[in-house]
């Protein structure tokens, strides 16, 4: 089972298009944060914690080759006192498979889905 994360999606696409991989079947999602200011997060594969943060938007490319289920955590917390919404999603292709918002002051959206290729 591998999980390789990739922060531009035009570097996962080389790598599909290479045949790097191999012939196992290859699943990519993108995970998306919306927010117009500072925010901290993380996600959560096979019990590993990688801390992500970022100021506006972020897009990063989960890429798996593995053919079983990796459940996957993401979160992201506002670091302000504002009231405007974070949005965090994920997508395969154009398909949202998991969204979460929140607007209150400091929270936390989290999304979770397995990695599989029946999504």
């Amino acid at each position: 089972m591998m999980l390789v994360v990739f922060s531009s999606v035009a570097i996962g696409s080389s790598y599909l298009m290479s045949g790097f991989l191999g012939v196992e079947t290859i699943e990519a999602i993108t995970l998306h944060v919306d927010y117009f200011s500072h925010w901290n997060g993380s996600i959560t594969v096979l019990g590993e914690v990688e801390p992500i943060s970022g100021f506006g938007k972020l897009e990063r490319t989960l890429i798996s080759d593995s053919n079983s289920g990796q459940d996957i955590i993401f979160r992201a917390q506002k670091e302000d006192n504002t009231n405007y919404v974070l949005i965090i999603r994920a997508m395969k292709g154009d398909k949202v498979i998991a969204q979460a918002s929140t607007s209150d002051s400091n929270s936390i959206a989290v999304i979770s889905f397995t990695l599989s290729n029946q999504n």
